[in-house]
């Protein structure tokens, strides 16, 4: 074979397998994708924002879909495994030939696909994780709201404010806690804060008492917890046996809600940032609309990790409204990245072509009486 003649071959076959990639646009439907953890350590927090996502989707698809087309949303289990997360990625592009993915969740399962997703040029749209490195631009992966840095800046800002100065940090042995680790150093050594001990845990949980131990035995003021939900309560239980006074303040993927399922008033005075806004403040429009979606479509419990769940899919929405009945891939693309400054009911988020971060909102909020959250 010459070689004009295996460069045209190659090609071919490079353009058959683009094709092959490439998302057919059904006129009745469209169709998204989702690779989240539904049984693995993310999955209690990850089943809440499921289920307000879904009940908007539903709520949207009963009213007519969107611009005459129906969303259907094929969600697939990535048990928060890197490997899993590859395989439900693949099939949802090159089986089922989605539309774009999104409200995703890990750390490491994302970083692991996206090169993927950049090559197909198929958009993913509200992660889950607020991790810094995940900030890096990218122009096929969308935040809709604040990162886990902005989240310890504000930590750290409260813990300066109230006149704390020695602290402990406690995180998971994984690429989310080692890489947070350090966003939460930064951010403490920013405000004069001084780490004076630090412990890892498994995911699993099962060696928080010693983590605990370690850190309970350098008696610091406050303790940041770098965890999920899964872990969470396993961390809190363990060291509230050391230490009752000590504050402890997580990040917002820890989930208030779960935490105090778990724990009942072990829970209480725990410190979480809110990436969302209060989702009991009816004040606030786009709260009186999750309340409301959520009613009239059957889910019972109001929960920070639903009002999360509700804005990735209503801001996704809104995208898809833009781009018009012929919505595909490129043009919500385009329609993401001419996107501007948006005030949805009293949250504000923007994108441009080279700014994907929406939102840099976080609030500050502790486990009260009854695990009703105060602000």
């Amino acid at each position: 074979m010459t070689l004009l003649r295996f460069a045209a071959t190659a090609f071919a076959v490079s353009l058959c397998s683009s094709l092959a990639l490439a998302q057919a646009p059904s006129p009745n439907e469209i169709l998204l994708g989702q690779s989240v953890d539904l049984s693995g350590p993310a999955s209690p927090r990850q089943k809440l924002l499921k289920e307000a996502s879904d009940a908007y989707i539903r709520s949207v698809n009963a009213k007519g879909g969107v611009n005459g087309r129906k969303i259907r949303v094929i969600s697939l289990d990535n048990k928060g495994n890197k490997d899993e997360t590859v395989a439900t990625i693949n099939q949802l592009v090159e089986k089922d030939k989605v539309m774009g993915i999104y409200m995703m969740s890990g750390t490491a399962n994302v970083t692991a696909v996206l090169p993927y997703l950049q090559e197909n040029k198929v958009p993913l749209f509200g992660i889950t994780s607020g991790t810094v490195s995940l900030r890096k631009h990218n122009p096929y992966l969308y935040h809709y709201k604040a990162s886990y840095g902005d989240e310890l800046a504000k930590m750290a800002e409260h813990l300066s404010t109230v006149g704390i100065q020695r602290v402990g940090i406690i995180y998971l042995r994984s690429s989310f806690g080692k890489e947070n680790l350090g966003a939460a150093e930064a951010a403490l050594a920013g405000r004069n804060l001084q780490v004076i001990a630090k412990a890892e845990v498994a995911e699993s949980g099962e060696d928080a008492p010693a983590a605990a131990a370690i850190v309970a035995k350098a008696k610091p003021q406050a303790v940041v917890l770098v965890s999920v939900s899964g872990t969470a309560p396993k961390i809190v239980s363990a060291y509230r046996a050391l230490d009752e006074k000590a504050m402890l303040l997580g990040l917002s993927v820890l989930s208030s809600d779960l935490l105090y399922k778990e724990l009942g008033d072990k829970a209480r005075g725990t410190i979480i940032a809110q990436t969302v806004p209060y989702p009991w403040d009816r004040s606030t429009r786009i709260v009186a609309e999750y309340q409301d979606t959520m009613k009239a479509m059957g889910v019972k419990d109001i929960s920070v990790a639903g009002m999360e769940g509700y804005l990735s899919a209503r801001i996704l929405v809104e995208a898809l409204k833009t781009g018009g009945r012929g919505v595909t891939r490129e043009s919500l693309i385009r329609v993401l990245d001419n996107t501007g400054e948006q005030n949805l009911g009293g949250y504000r988020y923007a994108f441009t072509p080279t700014d994907h971060n929406g939102s840099k909102y976080v609030d500050i909020t502790l486990i009260g009486r009854g695990g009703r959250l105060q602000r």
